[in-house]
């Protein structure tokens, strides 16, 4: 299906204070319907992959990035992924990696840890930096900080790993679920992700404090 943004008008006016990475048109994927923003884990060959994969789907559109605009990443990504047949092998690849469980992807270190054996397969020493979002709203972290960690991520132009495992009072936001946030506007708790080939703007100050469940953030470096 073809990429779908809902209320233009409305996104349009919100993304005018956004701060995004350099790129963002690096990450639409050309398909026959027309262009993707980001990856699909529909696009997985095997139903099990389509259902719980929108980990390594993430994983993948992130080292695709990586790809294009660090050399020392290029290895990352051996197709034109630029298209959705490359993409699509590029996810296959990643699998093999970054791989769900029973429950899906649903713990940091499992992003984390497949990420590095991924990147290291490719002759890439990954590393990662991570804020955590517990369920205990005792134990999380502060929105300053949570906003600090997305900035620094998106100010050297990295893409940031999103796991939403409750999605709180947010309706735009599936639970359970690992998205790519690509831009940040510190001044109204507003983030820009890529989701399913579409782009979504969420409020990522209401997920910090309504989230049931807790979450995370990755940044691979």
């Amino acid at each position: 299906m073809p990429a779908c943004v809902i209320n233009e008008k409305a996104q349009n006016s919100a993304l005018a204070n956004m701060l995004t990475i350099n790129n963002c048109e690096l990450l639409h994927i050309k398909t026959k319907y027309g262009t993707a923003l980001g990856g699909m884990q529909s696009w997985y060959p095997i139903e099990w992959q389509r259902r719980s994969g929108c980990g390594p789907t993430t994983a993948s559109l992130i080292f695709w990035y990586l790809a294009q605009t660090r050399k020392e990443y290029k290895s990352l990504c051996r197709f034109d992924a630029s298209e959705k047949e490359g993409f699509s092998n590029l996810m296959c690849d990643v699998w093999q990696h970054v791989k769900p469980g029973f429950r899906g992807l649903n713990k940091i270190s499992m992003m984390t840890e497949g990420v590095k054996s991924y990147a290291l397969m490719c002759g890439v020493n990954m590393q990662c930096n991570v804020l955590e979002v517990p369920a205990a709203q005792s134990s999380r972290p502060q929105t300053s900080e949570m906003t600090a960690f997305l900035l620094d991520a998106i100010s050297n132009n990295l893409p940031v790993a999103f796991l939403n495992l409750s999605n709180g009072k947010l309706k735009n936001l599936d639970g359970w679920h690992w998205v790519t946030i690509v831009g940040i506007n510190p001044e109204n708790g507003t983030a820009l992700m890529y989701d399913q080939g579409r782009q979504v703007i969420i409020d990522i100050d209401l997920w910090l404090q309504t989230t049931l469940v807790g979450g995370g953030f990755v940044v691979f470096r």
